[in-house]
């Protein structure tokens, strides 16, 4: 059992022992002097060229973590402190191995530099709070901050490890620094404050995990910066979302996001959903490898080339089965965005809204397009939006191959244009009021088409084949307008 201790003294111990420093190979060899020379890669290459010269010693990433408060295996409890990290890629709290901290009302600090940007965002290095193998971090009032490229306030990883944030404030001022990475395990936060101010750095970076948020605020300021960028799990109850500069939501893959209550706002869109790869949080060399990863995460895959017998695709993810699609759960609160309200990008999305208010600065609704990914070809963007007592207003458009389905259901209104490759279905409280003139694919009314459909003087037209019921025939609308045959589809 672990003893928890008290600390009633500034901590500025790090992390002991000396860099294992690999055995470098010379141009000449292994084993015995070069030929050509006494010291390493004084001998002529086979090819001609001039002799190789050893590289710099390569440290291991494990080698280089550190912490000014380290912990291996203990649990300690630290109440009331200012710390701060006091030399580059040093962590001010490292916990590994099982370990487990307590920190209230304190103050963390790292003003300093990483060696190595690429290790600091695959394995965390520098991060002012870094939470490894099956650790755990809770964390109540007080602050964490960090000022350099690439250093995140919390960085988490491992299946097993667990941050809990509790009235804590976490800012980042540079580029590629996060608020909080979770590169698996799982993150819980209770009105929590979360602000990145630079480019490239989402308050909240979940790679691979879970995430649990109640109340508190997540603000990015910077290009390139979502509020949330996901590729796991979340639920959010409360929670504000802020992006300046991007999406307030990016969801890469196919993964699922609950929120209830929580008010979005969005620079560019509101939820913004593009296809991609999941990978499992990256297992720093030299670091024990008990409980990392083995495999891909469940969901999350990205496109896959079709089976054509060996030829190119011209278009089309490999569908061995249903595509894994991202399931995105709304229910009270907002979502505004001067762009889409929701963006799809070559994903397959299906999205439940009940009773949420949603503003598009464009009168874009819902915007679905491919992705091209080179020797791929494209893979298409496919949405369903279910709304049940909701109000919706703006359009929803499509590229010429992908697709969408809106389903209004208890009394919910639409208000917008579709294009050709948009179905949508109304109950028998529900209404579709026209904006311009536009398209639908497939059309589902419960009733008469004067009952359902307001024309306000524009034409909505309908696919033939794809409507049969229909006969063929045009139909007045309420408020004037006509819903009639497509002449060509």
């Amino acid at each position: 059992m672990h003893k928890f201790l008290t600390l009633s003294f500034l901590i500025a111990g790090t992390l002991a022992g000396s860099p294992a420093w690999p055995q470098m190979m010379g141009g000449g060899g292994m084993g015995g002097p070069p030929p050509g020379g006494g010291r390493p890669g004084g001998g002529q290459r086979p090819d001609g060229a001039p002799p190789m010269r050893p590289g710099p010693p390569q440290i291991a990433t494990a080698q280089k973590l550190n912490g000014l408060l380290s912990l291996t295996g203990e649990s300690l409890s630290v109440n009331g402190k200012a710390l701060a990290a006091i030399k580059p890629d040093q962590s001010v709290v490292l916990l590994t191995q099982a370990s487990e901290l307590h920190l209230s009302g304190s103050n963390l600090t790292s003003d300093l530099p990483v060696t190595s940007l690429p290790e600091a965002q695959s394995a965390g290095l520098g991060a002012a709070v870094l939470v490894l193998s099956q650790s755990r971090a809770d964390i109540s009032g007080g602050s964490v901050t960090t000022r350099q490229a690439g250093v995140p306030a919390v960085y988490v990883a491992d299946p097993g490890s667990s941050v809990q944030l509790t009235a804590t404030r976490l800012a980042t001022h540079n580029s590629y620094a996060s608020g909080v990475v979770v590169a698996g395990g799982e993150l819980t936060t209770q009105d929590a404050e979360l602000t990145t101010a630079s480019d490239n750095a989402p308050a909240l970076d979940l790679r691979f995990g879970a995430v649990h948020l109640a109340g508190g605020r997540l603000t990015a300021a910077g290009p390139l910066s979502p509020a949330i960028a996901v590729a796991g799990e979340v639920e959010a109850t409360g929670v504000v979302l802020v992006s300046q500069r991007e999406a307030a939501i990016e969801v890469k893959g196919a993964h699922r996001l609950r929120l209830t209550d929580a008010q979005l706002t969005g620079g560019a869109d509101g939820v913004r959903v593009v296809a991609g790869q999941t990978m499992p949080a990256l297992a720093p060399r030299g670091l024990p490898q008990e409980g990392m990863s083995g495999g891909p995460p469940p969901g999350g895959y990205g496109p896959a080339r079709q089976d054509t017998g060996g030829k190119r695709s011209p278009m089309g993810p490999r569908r061995d089965g249903p595509p894994p699609q991202a399931e995105l759960a709304f229910s009270g609160g907002a979502i505004s965005a001067r762009l889409a309200v929701f963006s799809v990008t070559g994903a397959q999305v299906e999205i439940v809204l009940n009773n949420v208010a949603l503003d598009s600065g464009s009168g874009q609704l819902a915007k679905v397009t491919a992705l091209s990914l080179s020797d791929q070809g494209l893979t298409l963007g496919h949405l369903r939006i279910t709304a049940s007592g909701q109000s919706l207003n703006g359009d929803i458009v499509t590229d010429a191959v992908s697709s969408a389905v809106l389903d209004l259901k208890d009394c919910s209104r639409f208000s917008g244009r579709t294009t050709a490759n948009v179905d949508v279905s109304l109950d028998a409280g529900s209404t579709w009021t026209l904006t311009g003139d536009g398209r639908v694919g497939k059309l589902t009314l419960a009733g008469d088409p004067a009952a359902s459909l307001i024309g306000n003087g524009h034409s909505l037209a309908y696919d033939p084949a794809r409507n049969p019921d229909f006969g063929g025939q045009t139909y007045e609308l309420k408020g004037g307008g006509q819903l009639l045959p497509a002449k060509a589809y």
